[in-house]
């Protein structure tokens, strides 16, 4: 079985996504595949086909599938990518793989390096963090038609993304680091159609 992102769990108030234009429904965000679900305690991830992960990376139980998503103001068409810190990025590669999650590809960021790889649509993106006390998840981005759907006041100017043809934007308002995207260009019906990793 494909390791497959189904929910994440965020610490965040309902009233912050609202305000970010999501439809919230019984306490989530639902997304296509995946449900976002709020006012958790801490967060954590349900990863279809992964039993463990290493400590400080809170894997959630599965919950049943769902086939419903929203049609959110804000155009959101998905989860492009989910992001977890570590401070001995060689050790966290190493226990990913060792339940079943190898990296694809690398990138050397000059100060830091980071780690990709698929969770069926979206991509789990490691960052090396030196600082940080430990693996832990971060914050997650994203996919939007358009940011400027987003309410102006509660993310960033938009500038251009690491991925070539794509913009982001953040959002400002306190909780979970959250991002939002515009879709890959050459995968004009969103996220399922993304480019393979390499």
């Amino acid at each position: 079985m494909t390791p497959t992102l189904r929910a994440m769990a965020v610490p965040d108030p309902a009233e912050r996504w609202e305000a970010l234009a999501f439809e919230v429904v019984s306490g989530a965000v639902l997304l296509p595949h995946v449900r976002v679900v709020l006012a958790a305690p801490r967060l954590s991830v349900t990863i279809e086909g992964v039993a463990q992960l290493p400590d400080g990376l809170a894997l959630a139980p599965a919950e049943p599938a769902w086939a419903a998503h929203s049609d959110h103001p804000n155009g959101a068409m998905g989860i492009d990518h989910v992001v977890a810190v570590t401070p001995e990025f060689d050790a966290t590669v190493a226990a990913l793989e060792g339940v079943g999650l190898p990296l694809k590809r690398i990138r050397d960021a000059g100060s830091f390096r980071q780690g990709f790889r698929r969770l069926g649509e979206p991509i789990l993106e490691v960052v090396e963090a030196r600082q940080a006390p430990a693996p832990a998840w971060w914050g997650l981005t994203v996919t939007v038609a358009d940011l400027n759907a987003l309410p102006e006041d509660l993310i960033s100017s938009p500038k251009p993304a690491v991925q070539p043809g794509r913009f982001i934007a953040t959002a400002r308002s306190p909780g979970t680091p959250l991002a939002f995207i515009t879709p890959d260009p050459e995968s004009p019906l969103g996220p399922a159609h993304a480019r393979p990793l390499s």
